[in-house]
């Protein structure tokens, strides 16, 4: 009684962890990945002020000395204005970093044209591993820059009487104090240190007038790549001092008006395909986010259907490849009679995009494809988290491990594939038997069924915790000392792309967080979750969805699939308890759904019910592989006398009432390959489970399969699973059955179109 009770209340347990993380999923989507949208951005203007200062020369080149720094050969900043990408990190506050990080009393303060970034890692001492190249602008035109150390300007007072008269002294020898060492500020950092900054500008007024500063960082993270740029701007004012008799200059203080400076990254565009790539993930993610949040908000259950006969007329077919939805299916139909509506279950916001197949693969391309990206806002955000945890910084932080997230996604998808591959290859050659492969790949497959991007951003987040706790920072790499010297010889050299620091930190982070994932896949494996994994829906679902990062836990939620409940299992197998209308939400989320194709859909078209039932015919090679039978393999001579590979081969006399009983009513139908060609009959399959044609579909026990990809879904009764019968016309063997929806009585009709009964898949 204790044990059915603690199970009764595990499970909403795992509901309520469920709901949490599509909550702060939902809610981190939305304001992070929302923010940077490229066609949001495009179509709200947000960086046309900062491209607009980029080319009309607000921010420039003026001030930047040329005795240290070549400025032909730096990115030119109207091709950083027209070309580049630009994404706004967190404004530069005591609140966000601890420090007054204006730049007004900041400005030309480094003592360094370029400054070195040192790492030592797994492959030895590297020295520099990146270059920084700060220049420093201000907006006023006409105006030089002076900072001089606080202790001189104060000495100079001291030492002329008054103010007054040292700004006088300043303003007559500007021009020799801007090559004087010792008043001058200069500090080897890549972003300076305050002074007592002074503009000696032509033709003002003696008026305060604003202005903004401007640090342009240029960047590499390694040799060969096109550099990228850090933009921060602060606003200043210009407070006059001085003046000369005939009015020509002007001597101004640098005054911060705030003590803020903003934030924006510059990148170049790796390629057309990246644009490409971009641009689609953008339009799709808003398509799908304001779909979930409006069907969240009306509580829509309806999953639309049309068969499959009448979905698209001959002139409209191409549209199937084109936009392959069912929902624009139902837009593009003539008679809306032919739209059938099934309800299925409430999903949460978030599921409707983030599970999405589209949205998925998408969100991995993306990722990928501006990986550079990925890893600047990880590092950047890493930077603001050590100085102060809050929520702005940590909303930052998630949107550079949510595209980590899905580069984690992505390289488990390619593990998945390889073991199963080398699995088939020690198949081939002999090493292993086929029920063992079969078992091996199940358990790759299954292990990864849980492993959600929800799950892989909930580890990276953990990883990166403990990182801080423990090491003060999130990288394996240890710092040089000194970690950023001022490198006065040119650029330094650094490593190519397989040696740069963004490798070595991706390929460590995301070694140990593939550890933890397949190690907790394994452990999942080794609990009542196998089972769920092992349901023939889960595996369809995963075999559509193709990537790892889709959310088992919700897709076995919807299903009725609950690991701690005793009605799980029906003779060793996990059945569903889901409506037919939440099976067709989870294959339209899992693949294209102008392809999802119903075998019995047929029933639906107008006379199909009342229409003779039509039988399916498989090649048996394509039943075995469909999971319709089992190829029982032997060895047999062939005509050379060598041995070989038997075919598979049906008999429907040599099924046993035992070997049936020993199958059970869940396991798939055996094929005997000791029969003969010529025992081998059309006759139907005759075997002990009785008909079912009185029984009710939800009373049944069901399977789910497909025929492919694109191909339709067959509804397999587990009590009339089909027989193996020789084609006359072609001599071949195939597996014929019926669909069970095809054998539904009018009374399931109601309750199939409802979510009030359940159907039993195996």
């Amino acid at each position: 009684m204790a044990s059915a009770k603690g199970r009764r209340c595990r499970f909403p347990l795992i509901k309520l962890v469920l709901a949490l993380l599509n909550l702060g999923s939902t809610v981190l989507t939305i304001f992070s990945g929302l923010a940077e949208n490229p066609l949001l951005v495009l179509l709200t203007g947000k960086y046309d002020p900062l491209r607009a200062r980029l080319q009309d020369g607000s921010i420039n080149l003026e001030i930047a000395s040329t005795e240290t720094l070549r400025l032909d050969y730096i990115t030119p900043l109207k091709e950083i204005g027209t070309d580049f990408r630009f994404i706004t990190a967190p404004r530069r506050t005591p609140y966000s970093t601890g420090t007054n990080r204006t730049l007004c009393p900041v400005v030309n303060s480094i003592n360094a044209s370029t400054i070195s970034v040192c790492y030592d890692d797994f492959f030895g001492p590297q020295g520099a591993r990146r270059f920084q190249i700060p220049v420093f602008s201000i907006s006023a035109p006409g105006c030089k820059v002076l900072n001089l150390k606080p202790k001189w300007r104060d000495d100079c007072i001291k030492t002329r009487g008054n103010a007054t008269a040292c700004y006088q002294y300043i303003m007559d020898n500007f021009e020799a104090l801007q090559e004087n060492r010792v008043a001058r500020v200069g500090v080897v950092s890549d972003w300076g240190t305050q002074g007592a900054a002074f503009l000696k500008c032509l033709g003002r007024p003696f008026k305060t007038f604003d202005y903004q500063t401007d640090m342009v960082t240029h960047q590499a993270f390694w040799a060969g790549a096109s550099w990228h740029a850090q933009i921060q701007t602060s606003d200043c004012q210009a407070k006059p001092l001085s003046q000369t008799t005939d009015l020509k200059w002007t001597l101004f203080q640098a005054m911060a008006v705030n003590d803020a400076c903003d934030i924006v990254m510059a990148l170049p565009q790796p390629g057309w395909f990246s644009t490409i790539v971009s641009g689609l993930y953008s339009i799709v993610s808003i398509v799908l986010i304001v779909r979930g949040v409006v069907a969240f908000l009306l509580q829509n259950r309806s999953a639309g259907y049309i068969s499959n006969e009448v979905r698209y007329s001959k002139d409209r077919r191409l549209a199937r490849y084109c936009m392959p939805f069912m929902s624009f299916a139902m837009l593009l139909t003539e008679e809306e009679r032919s739209i059938v509506v099934f309800k299925g279950s409430l999903l949460i916001a978030s599921d409707v995009w983030m599970n999405h197949w589209l949205y998925i693969t998408l969100s991995i391309l993306d990722s990928v494809t501006n990986v550079r990206l990925s890893y600047y806002t990880y590092q950047l955000g890493t930077g603001y988290v050590i100085y102060r945890v809050n929520f702005q910084n940590f909303l930052f932080v998630c949107t550079a491990l949510t595209r980590m997230s899905w580069i984690l996604c992505l390289l488990h998808t390619i593990l998945r594939q390889v073991f199963k591959v080398a699995i088939r290859s020690l198949k081939s050659m002999q090493v292993i038997r086929a029920t063992t492969r079969d078992k091996i790949e199940r358990y790759i497959d299954g292990s990864t069924i849980f492993l959600s991007f929800k799950v892989y951003n909930i580890l990276l987040f953990t990883f990166f915790l403990v990182m801080l706790l423990v090491k003060k920072n999130t990288t394996f790499m240890i710092r040089g000392n000194p970690y950023k010297p001022g490198s006065y010889g040119g650029i330094p050299k650094i490593a190519g792309f397989w040696k740069s620091e963004l490798m070595c930190d991706f390929v460590s982070i995301f070694s140990v967080l593939l550890l933890c994932g397949q190690t907790l896949g394994t452990l999942l494996m080794l609990t009542r979750f196998r089972l769920v994994a092992d349901n023939n829906v889960m595996r369809l679902l995963q075999q559509r969805y193709f990537w790892v990062g889709w959310d088992g836990l919700m897709a076995a939620q919807m299903l009725g699939l609950d690991p701690m409940h005793d009605d799980l299992l029906i003779e060793g197998h996990a059945y569903t308890k889901a409506s037919l209308g939440t099976i067709l939400q989870l294959m339209y989320q899992s693949g294209p759904s102008a392809f999802v194709h119903l075998a019995g859909d047929y029933i639906f078209t107008s006379g199909g019910f009342t229409a003779e039932p039509r039988t399916i015919h498989f090649p048996v090679r394509q039943a075995v592989a469909m999971g319709l039978c089992i190829s029982v393999k032997g060895s047999q001579r062939n005509s050379t006398g060598a041995e070989g590979e038997a075919s598979t081969i049906a008999s429907t006399n040599r099924i046993s009432l035992h070997s049936r009983r020993q199958a059970g009513p869940g396991a798939a139908y055996r094929i005997d390959e000791t029969a003969t060609e010529d025992s081998a009959s059309t006759e139907p399959l005759r075997g002990t489970f009785t008909k079912a044609e009185n029984t009710s579909i939800f009373d049944r026990r069901l399977k789910l399969v497909a025929s492919g990809y694109l191909g339709q879904l067959v509804l397999v009764d587990m009590a009339d699973p089909g027989s193996v019968s020789v084609n006359k016309e072609t001599g071949l063997r195939e597996y014929v059955l019926t669909d069970a929806l095809a054998k539904i009585s009018i009374l399931d009709i109601r309750y199939l179109l409802k979510n009030d009964k359940k159907l039993r898949l195996q």
